[in-house]
C-alpha cells in the first residue's frame, strides 16, 4: 500500500527513457540513474538531483512529516507566548517544505496529507504515552533508587 512511486517516473515515461513504472522501479540504482541521465536537456538540475539521490517510494513524505510535526509542535508554543514572527516563520518554512517536494516531482499532495496527518496523530499521543510511562515506571524507579541509597 505505501509502495507508491514516486511522480516524477511518470515524466520519464512521457519523454520515453522508460516503459513504464513496474520496470523502472525494479531497476537497481545505478540503471536508474543512468535512465534519469537521458534527460538532462529536458529537466532542470535540481530535479535530476533530487531525482538521482531519492529513487524509492514516495509514500509518506518523511521531509513533510518532519516539517510538519516541527510547526505542529512549536507554532502552538511559539503563538501562546507571543512569539507571532517566530510561529509564522516556523509555519511558512513547514508549507515551503511541501511545496517543494511536488514541484521537484517527488510526491502528490495525498503523500503530504498522509504525512501532516501522521504528524498531528505522533505529536497527540506522544506527550500522553511518555506521562505514561514517567508516572508508571519512571517515578518507581525513581522511588527504588532513593530507596537503595538510603539503605
Amino acid at each position: 500500500m505505501t509502495e507508491q512511486p514516486r511522480p516524477y517516473v511518470n515524466t520519464l515515461i512521457e519523454l520515453g527513457v522508460t516503459t513504464d513504472i513496474e520496470t523502472f522501479m525494479t531497476l537497481p540504482d545505478e540503471k536508474r540513474s543512468i535512465i534519469i541521465d537521458h534527460i538532462s536537456e529536458d529537466v532542470d538540475i535540481w530535479r535530476l538531483q533530487e531525482w538521482k539521490f531519492e529513487s524509492d517510494y514516495s509514500f509518506p513524505s518523511g521531509h513533510m512529516l518532519f516539517a510538519a510535526m516541527s510547526a505542529i509542535f512549536w507554532a502552538p508554543i511559539l503563538l501562546l507566548n507571543a512569539h507571532y514572527k517566530l510561529a509564522s516563520t516556523i509555519i511558512i518554512w513547514a508549507t515551503s517544505v511541501g511545496i517543494s517536494r511536488i514541484w521537484l516531482g517527488m510526491h502528490r499532495l495525498e503523500d503530504l496529507y498522509a504525512s501532516i496527518f501522521i504528524a498531528f496523530i505522533l505529536c497527540l499521543t506522544i506527550p500522553t504515552c511518555a506521562r505514561y510511562i514517567y508516572n508508571n515506571h519512571i517515578k518507581s524507579i525513581i522511588k527504588c533508587s532513593h530507596y537503595m541509597i538510603n539503605q
